[in-house]
């Protein structure tokens, strides 16, 4: 424990456990071990100043922006918070440099021998909200917003699933979504392969290589007017034709497996559309108006190298 008594934009943090600061002296992170109030214009908030036990992450209390903006708080107990939403849990806060929140984490706990992701996942709760593209009453691992305060991306628990409305109607979605400003869709997880209609065909969407460690960025995305941006399909293959004439295949591949030698694992094909041009694994692009398409099934046989691995989003 130091003798360090820090004043802050927020008040006067007396002896942490621990500190760090920047070169320029000020105060970047601590570690409290006492209590200390918290007070923001979303209220106020008391960080952790006491170890819980084997599910609390022995982490910073409090980290700060160098211009001494409060950039993130772990709290000593879920607290309520309120938003455009309604009122959201939360065990972690981040902010913009400016004060505003940006992501809320209703559970923050240590995942470890002694405590595992379905023990986590134990103590999360339905959390109901209400956006342009459906309503939605799931268990969230965060929320990522905007400065004005509308959601910018939802991350889900795994194995969770919820249906959102788009330009392609009713889809169903897996580890999560994000948004564009005006709140348009601007990508999604495909739970299941879905037919997607896009400018050269209706072509089957999924990604079966998907990590889930976040909602921000997903393997279908769309542009603000709800045209297809990008999608990536295991289950076609695009025949690339030119009066008639075969030009290009392009499929998704089976490469050898980072679990073993003697497996396979699909990778799958990544399509783009931008203005008139449809491009291929970011790698060959093409004026659509110039080129006629033909899309068919792509058939496979692989072994499943799927581990169950508590973090599975069904890549069957």
């Amino acid at each position: 424990m130091s003798n360090k008594i820090f004043h802050t934009l927020y008040g006067i943090i007396e002896q942490p456990l621990f500190f760090e600061l920047y070169s320029s002296g000020k105060l970047k992170s601590c570690i409290l071990n006492r209590m200390f109030q918290l007070s923001t214009d979303y209220g106020k908030f008391v960080p952790q100043y006491e170890n819980a036990g084997i599910r609390r992450k022995n982490t910073c209390s409090l980290s700060f922006y160098e211009n001494g903006m409060i950039k993130s708080v772990s709290l000593q107990t879920q607290t309520p918070v309120v938003t455009k939403y309604g009122v959201i849990p939360a065990e972690y806060i981040t902010f913009y440099d400016t004060g505003e929140i940006k992501r809320i984490f209703p559970l923050n706990g240590k995942l470890s021998a002694y405590w595992d992701e379905d023990d986590e996942k134990e103590l999360a709760d339905d959390i109901s909200f209400n956006l342009s593209c459906g309503s939605f009453n799931n268990k969230i691992i965060g929320f990522y917003f905007y400065k004005a305060g509308d959601i910018k991306s939802v991350t889900l628990w795994p194995k969770e699933k919820a249906k959102i409305s788009t330009s392609q109607g009713i889809l169903p979605v897996r580890i999560g979504f994000s948004l564009y400003e005006n709140g348009s869709i601007k990508t999604l997880e495909p739970q299941l392969p879905i037919d997607i209609k896009t400018p050269i065909g209706v072509v089957k969407a999924f990604n079966n290589k998907v990590l889930g460690l976040n909602g921000d960025i997903n393997s279908l995305s769309f542009y603000s007017d709800g045209r297809i941006k990008s999608l990536t399909s295991t289950s076609n293959i695009i025949i690339v034709l030119y009066k008639d004439k075969i030009m290009y295949q392009f499929m998704p591949e089976l490469n050898p497996s980072i679990l073993g030698e003697d497996e396979l694992e699909l990778s799958p094909l990544l399509i783009e559309f931008k203005d008139n041009k449809v491009i291929f694994n970011n790698d060959i692009s093409m004026e659509i108006d110039k080129y006629s398409f033909t899309i068919e099934r792509y058939t496979f046989s692989i072994k499943n190298s799927c581990k169950n691995c508590n973090s599975c989003n069904g890549c069957k």
